[in-house]
């Protein structure tokens, strides 16, 4: 059974509805993903898993289009997000370095501050991934390390 929506948002104050919307189709990605994964497990046909798997990977990356503008709206969320990040991190004894999603978010704040655009429309500028954030890993993860200096 699909999720329901666990709040009415005609009641959510106006300040509040687009992050709410965006939590609500965070979660309709979500039930998709687990449903496609279920029905993949199942599926006997290589090319109906394979139409399955496809699909759930536009279904995650829709996923990361909610998630990286509701960080965006949201610092509590963002501040969250990351400790989270963090504690998953000391569980699994991975080092500070090692922290990929955290030199992501500096990527992208910068991204923001630097071209005025949301984070949504620096996740999908592949050219500037492609030139500024791949070939750079190593030094956005020194930057988050220093808490993501630039200006920030």
């Amino acid at each position: 059974m699909m999720s329901q929506v666990p709040i009415q948002l005609s009641k959510v104050p106006q300040s509040d509805i687009d992050n709410e919307i965006l939590r609500a189709g965070m979660i309709a990605e979500l039930d998709a993903i687990n449903l496609y994964e279920q029905m993949k497990a199942m599926a006997q046909r290589p090319k109906i898993k394979e139409i399955l798997t496809d699909i759930t990977k536009e279904e995650k990356t829709h996923l990361g289009e909610f998630e990286s503008e509701l960080i965006r709206l949201d610092t509590e969320q963002e501040r969250e997000l990351g400790a989270g990040a963090e504690e998953v991190m000391k569980m699994k004894s991975i080092p500070i370095t090692s922290r990929r999603m955290n030199a992501w978010i500096c990527y992208l704040k910068t991204c923001a501050k630097e071209t005025n655009n949301t984070y949504l429309e620096c996740v999908q500028d592949k050219a500037r991934k492609q030139r500024e954030y791949y070939p750079k890993k190593e030094y956005w993860e020194q930057e988050a390390l220093k808490g993501c200096p630039r200006g920030i």
